[in-house]
């Protein structure tokens, strides 16, 4: 997806992690009014909310590192000159592991 793109939903995200952590700790604190006064109060709207803001601090997490590493990753041409270039030194993976080792070693094993 391309960045600007990708800036909308995170904008989105935050905006909504935002409200829900006001709305979390405004619940929060009539909670506790409430236990002061020996009232009963529900804790699931404060915990639906506190958890739909956490839900909302990753997706913000992995959209910034997603924005922030766009066109900078690992892209399978270079992959394959890395792999070709392993190749050419002597390298080679083993079925089991897929640790490198030299390929005479592996003819060894049989």
């Amino acid at each position: 997806m391309p960045r600007p793109l990708l800036v909308v939903p995170l904008v989105l995200a935050l905006a909504v992690g935002f409200w829900l952590t006001r709305a979390a700790l405004v619940r929060w604190r009539d909670l506790k009014s409430a236990q002061t006064y020996e009232l009963v109060a529900e804790q699931r709207p404060l915990l639906l909310r506190a958890g739909g803001a956490v839900l909302c601090g990753m997706c913000v997490t992995a959209l910034t590192v997603a924005v922030a590493l766009d066109g900078r990753g690992v892209h399978p041409a270079r992959a394959a000159v890395v792999v070709a270039a392993a190749g050419g030194l002597g390298l080679a993976r083993t079925a089991a592991g897929g640790h490198p080792v030299r390929r005479d070693r592996q003819a060894r094993r049989g």
